[in-house]
């Protein structure tokens, strides 16, 4: 019996930590999918959701530039106060490069990183897919930390 109940503990812990891995350090959009105009221009903010305390990081967007242009990036400079970039744009490749965030005190928790201003110009769909930095990779205490990304789709229909 005891061998049983140990076993179950190993298998039940095994598995909250699994879990728990998948649930911290997420950095997405605070949309998953949206539905927008041709010619209009949205606002995406993205969110770092249960972050174990970090002192920054970078990340990379991409996107397809036909459906979708990148108009501005602007760090949360309140969570992110002690050095920013917004980012290289390239709008004929699709892809915002280095996206680039440091706190000295480190976030904590939810917190906000950057609002990124789109302006939708073709029909069709476009996932924006996050990506690491390699300039600048998430870090905790000084050590590098693995973080989860989440894409978002956006939909552009024809203008009215």
């Amino acid at each position: 019996m005891n061998k049983y109940l140990s076993t179950l503990l190993v298998v039940y812990l095994a598995f909250t930590n699994v879990v728990s891995a998948d649930t911290e350090n997420i950095i997405a959009f605070d949309k998953s999918e949206a539905k927008y105009r041709v010619g209009e221009i949205f606002s995406l903010d993205i969110i770092a959701t249960n972050l174990t305390i970090s002192e920054g990081g970078g990340i990379n967007l991409e996107y397809d530039a036909s459906i979708i242009h990148v108009v501005e990036v602007s760090i949360d400079t309140g969570a992110w106060s002690l050095g920013s970039q917004i980012g290289d744009i390239d709008n004929n490749a699709g892809i915002v490069r280095d996206i680039l965030f440091s706190s000295f005190k480190g976030a904590l928790g939810n917190v906000k990183i950057a609002k990124v201003l789109f302006q939708a110009i073709g029909k069709g769909k476009s996932s924006i897919v996050i990506t690491e930095s390699a300039k600048n990779p998430f870090a905790s205490s000084g050590q590098r930390m693995t973080v989860n990304f989440s894409p978002v789709d956006i939909h552009v229909i024809r203008a009215r």
